[in-house]
């Protein structure tokens, strides 16, 4: 096993373990004094290994390695390393955890870290709760993981080698939670506009229902899009994302537990408003006036049918044109001017662009007298 650092870099001393990825073998672990130096481990065939290296002013993303029959030559590459500093705020009348780790990645797009994306680093905590946390230097996604309590993100950390970075100060919670991201289609989400909400999944216009439609919980969307809800209560929910410029978009149903963090495993994608095109055939009502629409939106959180309608009013020439209209399932009635409804349909659009919708209603023609009694009426 080799070492792989930079040329030129003072040399340091630490050591490296193996440690079993499953049966029964023990760790093994060798002291490093000489990086330049290959380290060579005596193991079982068919087994799978984690190599781990603690060696300070150095970071190694952990690495698993299978041995088969034969010799292995594994490099394990090293980064030069700076430190993350922080104190832990727990909720009034809770200990400390037990634990701090870290899981360290970078943003999208950024320069990749040697090793396998999403690696744990363990944290020295102190008993006062104060942390610190040797990292990769770079530019860092960090996920910090207390025991016993909900994890907490920070994003974009700069980490600069041999120095030091104070996080500040972080407040847990030993809660539910709920955590994922947001992206957009064909328009870049504005940092501290975006936001989601949290609704209980809840059936029923009473009272009672209304007031529980309230959010539960609601968070802005960070720069990259994602976001945290904390102190969730366990429950099934409906879950709403929108942005100024771009349709809202809903998940549900959502199921949160108890004391864990649930997350989204895909983005919710927020889509640009359709144009809505409705038109109905013959142009004009059997009066020979205009055809009376009205377009109803279902709530997206409730599916019903309780807010005002998106348009009421006259057809002209027979047709309607909604514009700036998001996603959503809708109802449609065409109507006479007297209000007598000749077509009703409902559909869903997925807001992915425009779309028309066309509707034909079929008029019959009825001829006939009326009489009163046995006497005509004029």
């Amino acid at each position: 096993m080799t070492l792989a650092a930079p040329a030129g870099t003072a040399e340091s001393s630490g050591t490296v373990t193996l440690r079993p990825v499953m049966g029964p073998q023990a760790p093994l672990s060798q002291p490093v004094t000489d990086r330049a130096e290959p380290l060579t481990f005596a193991v079982p065939a068919r087994t799978m290994w984690t190599i781990t290296v603690a060696l300070p002013g150095w970071w190694a993303a952990p690495v698993v390695v299978e041995v088969r029959d034969a010799d292995l030559n594994v490099t394990v590459p090293l980064v030069r390393t700076g430190s993350v500093t922080g104190h832990l705020v727990t909720p009034t009348g809770s200990r400390r955890p037990e634990g701090l780790s870290v899981v360290v990645d970078v943003p999208p797009g950024a320069r990749t870290l040697p090793g396998p994306p999403s690696a744990e680093t363990p944290c020295v905590l102190a008993e006062d709760a104060t942390f610190s946390c040797e990292l990769p230097a770079g530019t860092l996604d960090l996920v910090f993981r207390p025991r016993g309590y909900v994890p907490a993100y920070r994003w974009g950390v700069a980490v600069t080698a041999a120095a030091r970075k104070d996080l500040g100060a972080f407040a847990l919670s030993q809660g539910a939670a709920l955590s994922g991201f947001v992206t957009s289609r064909g328009k870049a989400l504005q940092p501290g506009q975006g936001k989601v909400e949290l609704f209980l999944e809840v059936a029923g216009s009473g009272t009672t229902a209304h007031r529980l439609r309230r959010p539960v919980a609601s968070a802005v969307l960070a720069k990259n899009g994602f976001f945290q809800l904390t102190d969730v209560p366990p429950g099934r929910y409906v879950l709403q994302a929108s942005h100024p410029g771009l349709a809202e978009a809903v998940v549900s149903p959502l199921q949160v537990y108890a004391e864990v963090e649930t997350k989204l495993r895909r983005p919710i994608e927020l889509q640009p408003p359709s144009t809505l095109t409705l038109r109905v055939s013959p142009a004009t009502a059997p009066e020979g006036g205009p055809w009376l629409f009205r377009v109803q939106r279902a709530s997206p959180v409730t599916n019903r049918y309780e807010a005002a309608p998106v348009f009421e009013g006259a057809a002209g020439e027979g047709t309607v044109v909604l514009r700036e209209q998001p996603g959503g399932r809708y109802r449609v009635t065409v109507a006479d001017a007297a209000g007598n409804p000749f077509a009703s349909e409902e559909f869903t659009t997925s807001g992915g662009g425009d779309e028309t919708h066309e509707f034909a209603v079929e008029l019959v023609k009825v001829q006939g007298k009326l009489h009163r009694g046995d006497n005509p009426l004029a």
